[in-house]
């Protein structure tokens, strides 16, 4: 049986790896940003609705979905549509291998100008320290886009490889854990990093920090608001957007009977 002072050492450890993973991404995206000296940022404001469905299909096996709409200038300008699936196996307690498709349709000035086919594969971790639920996941995607010019879609080639990085942490406020009624303060950071022959200007793509609240509806529904820091590289010497994002996301869980048992 371990002794207690063994079970406090090991959740400081925890907390020491989080952290360090935590400062490191944060220092590997400072990096990336200030390679180059003189720098054309553009700023904007956006806002995404996004709905994610969680269907249990079995004790491991959980179909992942989710869809989002998202704006520019207050609602003004029609940014992107995204659709989103996969299927998820959780081969340990809290760790998971997920893989799938995603497709987009992305709008200059509230036209048409790019959609994009996405292959993704992920594995991913969750665990609880003390009242903090933390997860971390890192995303490989395969990207295929085509230009769209005059309501016609032009070419089709694969673009570049891009991995991604996230950490985030839940903190329930009004329960010792995440259960019906909680309110709960989330922060977060996620890097993307491009890579394959096609990346001349921006391997560094984006890095996101976020920051909100959450509301546990019930044991399937929870409903989160976030803000969230966009800084992206444009593929272009020297050119970046600076983005603040209101997110606001619909999450849904069902449970199968053979899974529920």
């Amino acid at each position: 049986m371990n002794s207690p002072s063994h079970i406090v050492m090991r959740e400081y450890e925890k907390i020491f790896h989080f952290e360090l993973t935590f400062a490191l991404c944060i220092l590997l995206t400072n990096s990336l940003i200030a390679q180059d000296a003189v720098k054309n940022v553009s700023h904007s404001n956006q806002q995404w609705i996004q709905y994610y469905n969680r269907l249990k299909l079995a004790e491991k096996i959980t179909l992942l979905s989710d869809g989002s709409v998202r704006w520019k200038y207050s609602f003004m300008n029609l940014s992107q549509f995204l659709v989103r699936t996969g299927c998820s196996y959780s081969f340990h307690k809290g760790k998971s291998v997920s893989a799938g498709i995603a497709s987009t349709l992305s709008y200059n000035e509230n036209r048409p100008s790019r959609s994009e086919f996405r292959i993704w594969q992920e594995i991913s971790s969750q665990g609880e320290v003390k009242r903090f639920n933390i997860s971390a996941r890192l995303r490989l995607e395969e990207q295929f886009f085509k230009k769209i010019i005059e309501n016609k879609f032009c070419g089709n080639s694969f673009n570049y490889y891009r991995i991604r990085f996230r950490l985030y942490a839940t903190i329930p406020l009004n329960h010792d854990i995440v259960t019906a009624k909680t309110i709960s303060i989330n922060a977060g950071n996620e890097i993307f990093i491009n890579f394959g022959k096609e990346i001349v200007y921006n391997m560094f793509d984006n890095n996101r920090i976020l920051g909100g609240i959450s509301y546990q509806i019930n044991k399937s529904w929870s409903l989160n608001l976030n803000y969230v820091y966009q800084y992206t590289q444009k593929n272009l010497p020297n050119v970046y957007e600076q983005s603040n994002i209101l997110w606001l996301s619909f999450t849904n869980i069902v449970l199968r009977s053979k899974a529920k048992k």
